[in-house]
């Protein structure tokens, strides 16, 4: 009985100090990046299933720039950076080589292994691919899968950091050293 009395009074103190429903905030956040995960991997995975119905071939970065655009306004500067890739290919049992170019490609994949993947019948109808790092598998070189697994991790690091700080305002309560500064606002 006593236990559950010295529960209250940490609830309670905990309360007073701002940690009202801090599980709800850590589980909402926790809830939001599986939800987040969940739509990447289901956007990679749909690119990838798109694969099977082409044929592919291996490719060679011939050319690759980037462009930096400079704007400037009232509320200050912005910069854009843009880059172009241009892939060789040679199709499967064909003595022709293709070349294709893409825009608004991630600078980070300029020295990756790229492969093209085109219609057998018309291999000019093709798009590069990029191999992706948590799949494995073969993914579109323009999109950004990995912006939402970021953001899915930025939300699990400050879930994690309220949950861990909720535990160690507990632990200063029960040793007596918890100083809460300002009381929250009800």
């Amino acid at each position: 009985m006593e236990q559950t009395k010295d529960r209250k009074q940490i609830r309670a103190e905990l309360d007073a100090a701002g940690f009202k429903n801090t599980w709800v905030w850590v589980l909402c956040m926790l809830i939001i990046a599986a939800f987040l995960i969940g739509i990447s991997l289901f956007q990679r995975y749909k690119d990838i299933s798109k694969n099977r119905e082409y044929s592919y071939a291996d490719a060679i970065l011939i050319e690759h720039n980037q462009q930096k655009t400079y704007r400037w306004r009232k509320q200050g500067s912005n910069t854009t950076t843009r880059t172009y890739i241009k892939v060789a290919y040679t199709p499967e049992g064909s003595d022709k080589h293709y070349e294709i170019g893409k825009n608004d490609v991630q600078p980070s994949i300029i020295n990756k292994p790229y492969r093209v993947f085109y219609k057998a019948d018309d291999p000019k109808n093709a798009y590069i691919t990029r191999c992706d790092w948590l799949t494995g598998e073969y993914i579109p070189v323009e999109k950004n899968y990995d912006l939402p697994i970021s953001f899915a991790g930025f939300l699990t690091i400050a879930a994690l950091y309220l949950f861990f700080d909720e535990q160690m305002a507990k632990k200063r309560i029960r040793k007596g050293t918890f100083n809460p500064g300002k009381k929250a606002k009800n």
